[in-house]
């Protein structure tokens, strides 16, 4: 794991952040995009950032996520970019991308969750307190 550093005294802690740069969330993608890229406002510990703690489902034709038909995308690749900051680009291979609702979760709360170099969870739902979860939502049409 990284080297865990704290604020300096008087220095007020601020919770990582995560945003999406590729897709938005709600955005419509194509079958042959890329890879989806996220960045985040500091630095990740990356030993945290493990399939467990950063996941991808699609909502199995329904458009919905809370009704048990869910596909987890378990052969999802994710690779660390950079550190500071921490940009993050998970990939889902391209025999996996059929015409969906996507949701991408890194996870911020429960045990397996991603944690900054401070050993703080994130704020994954930027509402100014660590440990809450980052979701991203998008489709992929049935065009190339």
């Amino acid at each position: 794991p990284a080297a865990a550093t704290k604020p300096a005294p008087g220095e007020i802690a601020v919770a990582t952040k995560i945003r999406a740069v590729v897709p938005s969330n709600g955005e419509l993608m194509t079958k042959d995009f890329a890879q989806i890229l996220l960045v985040a406002s500091g630095e990740l510990d990356t030993a945290t950032i493990t399939p467990e703690s950063v996941s991808v489902q699609r909502s199995g034709g329904d458009g919905t996520f809370n009704d048990g038909n869910e596909v987890s995308m378990s052969t999802t690749k994710i690779d660390v970019r950079s550190l500071q900051p921490t940009i993050l680009a998970v990939t889902i291979p391209g025999r996996d991308r059929v015409p969906d609702l996507y949701r991408l979760t890194i996870h911020g709360s429960g045990a397996q969750r991603v944690l900054d170099r401070t050993g703080a969870a994130i704020d994954g739902a930027a509402s100014g307190a660590a440990g809450t979860d980052y979701v991203l939502t998008f489709a992929i049409e049935n065009l190339p």
